[in-house]
């Protein structure tokens, strides 16, 4: 079997590996099969249920209590990821709806600096 991400042969632990292998994308609808490097490579918290919207920050609390890490293959994890991965760079501003501090922040990603790694 081939890692759908980095195209080396996925190497088999052993007859009583604990771990599955090969590793598949937590993305439902997903079929990559990933080695143990690559299907360590694209965490993201996810909420238990991500339709509903907590109104209050104890309900978001309780939100990330329940939540837990799954791995992706990369596709998956750049197209759910709340980054836009085309950019280079990221702008953190206010939400229009915010009063402006009159302070933005412009992080240019370059080498070792960058999220997109």
């Amino acid at each position: 079997t081939i890692c759908t991400d980095c195209g080396l042969p996925i190497k088999h632990q052993g007859l009583f590996c604990a771990a599955p292998s090969p590793h598949h994308c937590a993305n439902d609808g997903c079929d990559a099969e990933l080695c143990k490097s690559c299907s360590e490579s694209y965490p993201l918290v996810i909420r238990s249920n991500v339709d509903d919207d907590p109104s209050s920050p104890e309900e978001s609390k309780d939100e990330l209590l329940k939540a837990r890490i799954q791995c992706f293959c990369k596709s998956c994890f750049q197209r759910l990821s709340v980054l836009d991965f085309d950019k280079t760079y990221d702008v953190v501003d206010p939400p229009p709806d915010v009063a402006r501090s009159g302070v933005t922040f412009v992080f240019v990603h370059d080498g070792g600096g960058s999220r997109a790694m």
